[in-house]
């Protein structure tokens, strides 16, 4: 069962690819995933993937 468990996903600099990896934990049912960005990439600049929002 996912529906208890939250993925925390540290990046830096992953602009490029952290939406693909956050999609891969939704697609086998892990919904809450947290992006903690510490990186100067414009990763904040960029569209949430699927309902996606900043914290």
């Amino acid at each position: 069962m996912t529906d208890d468990v939250c993925v925390l996903l540290p990046t830096y600099d992953e602009a490029a690819t952290v939406a693909d990896v956050v999609a891969d934990f939704r697609s086998h049912g892990y919904e809450n995933v947290l992006v903690i960005d510490g990186g100067v990439d414009g990763r904040h600049a960029r569209p949430r993937p699927r309902g996606g929002r900043p914290r």
